[in-house]
């Protein structure tokens, strides 16, 4: 199945069954707020947004989130 696939399998999905997909992505994944992260690596929380060791994500208008072992290279999609 590619990834694209999946993207199109997801767009008929009832919420509930995307929140529970989330959930798992969520558990698997070691996502946090700068915050969090800053304090789990003893860095500042600018230092987090600035470096490209991390994957960031936008979510909503304030919050930005942060995942450890991807690098942000602006590459979002994988083609």
């Amino acid at each position: 199945m590619t990834v694209c696939s999946i993207i199109k399998a997801t767009q008929n999905l009832p919420i509930k069954i995307l929140v529970t997909i989330l959930e798992l992505i969520l558990d698997r994944l070691e996502i946090y707020s700068l915050s969090e992260m800053a304090s789990i690596e003893s860095k500042s929380r600018n230092g987090i947004l600035k470096s490209n060791r991390y994957k960031k994500i936008k979510v909503g208008e304030r919050t930005t989130l942060a995942i450890k072992g991807i690098k942000d290279n602006g590459d979002d999609f994988p083609w």
